[in-house]
Formats: C-alpha cells, sequence, structure tokens
C-alpha cells in the first residue's frame, strides 16, 4: 500500500469522525429545544431525612439529619442566619410565630406542608417541588443549605403545628433527583417516605387511625370549649390552664404512647412537658390567642435541672409564661395542692419565671436559632 493510498484511508478516517461529532451535537442541540434526551443524560437519585429524637429525661424533640449512603459524607453547612439574601417577607397568622423567621427556602417547604396536610394523612403522598431548588442546589454547598433549610422547616412546622402529630418526621425523606444532560444539570425535589412503608407514627399508622384520633381530639377540645365560649380572654386562659392541671396527669415511666403530644394529654389523661405544652398551644389557637411552645432547662424545687417545654402566651398585648406542667405537681396520697403551687407559673414576666426557666434558642443542636417573643418584666 502507498503512501496515496494512506492518506485516502486517514481522510476517510477523519471525514467518518467528524461526522458522527456533527451527527451527536445535532442530536444535543436537537434535543436541548424539544426536551427529547432520555438517551443521553445521567439521572442519579439521593436523599436525606429528618430524626426526631426524644431522651429519656423528657427532651422536647428534635430534629438533627441523617445522610443516606448514596450522599457524600461532608459535614453539614454553617447555620443559616437572618442576614440569608434569600430571607422572605412573607408573614403568616400569629398561631405561626416560628414561620416567619423561615428564610425563603424553607417557607417553601413548610407551605407545601401545610398545604398538603390533609394529602400527608395517607401517609404515602409525595410532595413534589419539581425544579424549584435548581438554583440553589447549583451553589457549591447547595445540597448542604437544602438539608439545613429542611431541618429548619419541618421542626418549626411540628412546633407551630402540634395538630400534625402523626407525622413521623424520621420517615420522611426529601431527595434530590440530579439530572445531568449534554449541556445542562437540573435538579427535582420531593418529599416522599423512601423505603419505609409511610411516614406516619407507630401510634397513629394509618389514614383511618389518623381520622380516628383527630376525632377522638376534637370532642375533647370541644368539651373544654363548650364550657368557656362566654368568658373574657383571660378566663378562657385561665379556664384551660385549669382544665389541663386537673385531668392530665404527668406520666413518669415514660414507656406509654402519645406522652410527647398533645393526644396523650387530652385524650389519654397522660403526657410529660412536651405533651402538655403542646396541648396548651393547640387549645390557645382553637380561641385565637397567640401562644408558642418553649424549649430549656429548668431547675425544680429539688434543686434538679432538667429538659423542660413550656409556653409563652399573648394577653393584652403582652406576653406571658405559663407552665403548665409544673403547676400540676405529682401529688402522693391525698395531698391538697393550693393555688400558691397551683398559679405558681401562670401568666408570669420574667422577673419571675427567668429564675428558674431557661430557654433555649435552637430546637435542635447547630440547627437555626430563633427569636422568642420579649417577655413581660412584671407578672400578669
Amino acid at each position: 500500500m502507498n503512501k496515496e493510498d494512506l492518506k485516502a484511508i486517514f481522510l476517510i478516517i477523519l471525514m467518518l469522525g467528524l461526522i458522527a461529532i456533527l451527527i451527536i451535537l445535532g442530536v444535543s442541540i436537537y434535543s436541548r429545544f424539544t426536551g427529547n434526551d432520555e438517551n443521553i443524560l445521567e439521572v442519579f437519585e439521593e436523599g436525606y431525612t429528618a430524626i426526631l429524637n426524644k431522651n429519656e429525661n423528657q427532651k422536647p424533640s428534635s430534629v438533627i439529619i441523617e445522610e443516606n449512603s448514596q450522599l457524600d459524607q461532608v459535614e453539614s453547612a454553617n447555620k443559616q442566619t437572618q442576614s440569608e439574601s434569600d430571607q422572605s417577607n412573607t408573614e403568616k397568622t400569629d398561631d405561626n410565630y416560628f414561620y416567619n423567621q423561615l428564610n425563603s427556602y424553607s417557607k417553601m417547604i413548610y407551605d407545601e406542608l401545610e398545604k398538603n396536610k390533609e394529602n400527608m394523612k395517607s401517609g404515602t403522598y409525595k410532595i413534589d417541588f419539581g425544579d424549584s431548588f435548581s438554583e440553589l442546589l447549583k451553589r457549591e454547598n447547595g445540597e448542604d443549605l437544602l438539608k439545613d433549610y429542611y431541618q429548619s422547616a419541618i421542626e418549626t412546622y411540628l412546633y407551630d403545628n402540634p395538630e400534625v402529630f402523626y407525622l413521623e418526621p424520621t420517615k420522611m425523606y426529601i431527595n434530590i433527583r440530579t439530572i445531568k444532560k449534554v449541556f445542562t444539570t437540573t435538579y427535582e425535589v420531593y418529599i416522599d417516605s423512601g423505603k419505609e412503608a409511610n411516614y406516619l407514627s407507630e401510634e397513629c399508622n394509618t389514614k383511618q387511625q389518623v381520622l380516628a384520633y383527630e376525632n377522638r381530639i376534637e370532642e375533647e377540645a370541644n368539651k373544654i370549649l363548650s364550657q368557656i365560649e362566654k368568658g373574657t380572654e383571660y378566663q378562657k386562659i385561665l379556664m384551660i390552664h385549669d382544665y389541663l392541671v386537673n385531668n392530665v396527669s404527668f406520666e413518669e415511666s415514660l414507656s406509654k404512647n402519645n406522652i410527647y403530644n398533645m393526644y396523650g394529654a387530652l385524650v389519654n389523661k397522660e403526657a410529660v412537658c412536651e405533651g402538655y405544652a403542646k396541648a396548651f398551644k393547640y387549645l390557645m389557637d382553637k380561641i385565637e390567642v397567640e401562644c408558642v411552645v418553649v424549649i430549656g432547662m429548668a431547675t425544680n424545687s429539688k434543686g434538679e435541672t432538667q429538659n423542660h417545654a413550656w409556653n409563652y402566651m399573648n394577653l393584652d398585648n403582652k406576653w406571658y409564661a405559663i407552665d403548665v406542667t409544673w403547676d400540676d405537681p405529682i401529688v402522693i396520697g391525698h395531698g391538697y395542692v393550693g393555688n400558691d403551687i397551683k398559679y405558681r407559673y401562670f401568666l408570669k414576666g420574667s422577673t419571675t419565671i427567668d429564675k428558674d426557666h431557661f430557654k433555649e434558642t435552637q430546637f435542635t443542636e447547630g440547627g437555626q436559632e430563633y427569636n422568642y417573643p420579649q417577655l413581660s418584666l412584671n407578672d400578669y
């Protein structure tokens, strides 16, 4: 074979290579504009879940993030701050106090949870955000930021809305679907139950059980509210406080179901401090009184400091503290509880409550810091 033949073969190979490249580019450009590119994309799925922990010392629920094995092992992004450039000015009603401190991405997640409250009772409903988080996820630390924003959204949603006691965040996965095309990468985000059967709690594991639990709560709430409908705002708050003190018992063994939520307090009549506080907030929401659940540490009459939960609420445009749990002491035998004990933590200002109650600004270690309402200095 002479040099001319070799040159001809080389030119033919070169031309074929150029033609192949042009064909690939043509298909890519066509696919980019038509979206018909299933054969030239790569899809990656990854997800993570919020974990709700309760410890044996009655510490209020907290949310942490656990990564699926598919995710890279990276440290969490820095805590989000109020100076975040994407902070939103959206406001919700007064019973969603912590919502108004979220940034726009966390609010987007919170809003979808609220929008799909009824759908989530099935425990299997998929909450689809589409490509709403694509710009965030294109950032260098986008996945870490999304984890932080999801954590803030779900813990805020649970503290703002005690009526969603049936959700189990340990079984709720927020997933990232990464779609890599020739020229672009997009991200689709959704929440589902991952490999779990559903994301409902063990005590309330089907939609039928959720509805039955809700009916029982509604019956108990209506009984309480029917007795106070003609009272002043102060009288309503007082009677709800007294009802919980007189009818709910502190569950010391920590072994029973629903003791951390309002169902345990209102229906089973047994709860720990978190159950008392959530039941009180739920009833305050019913009578349209601003109220939040407060978590932190408190020192009891024995000098023991322990994890605790109580409430702040708004009366006559001033905020006061109420600790229903500690107004309901454990009485042995036929002991008598006088008003000095029964109202020791009823409508107290910061001068009184801050002596032995120490609020924490984070629901989760390393999580977002929240501002609580400024208490009145003096008792009501």
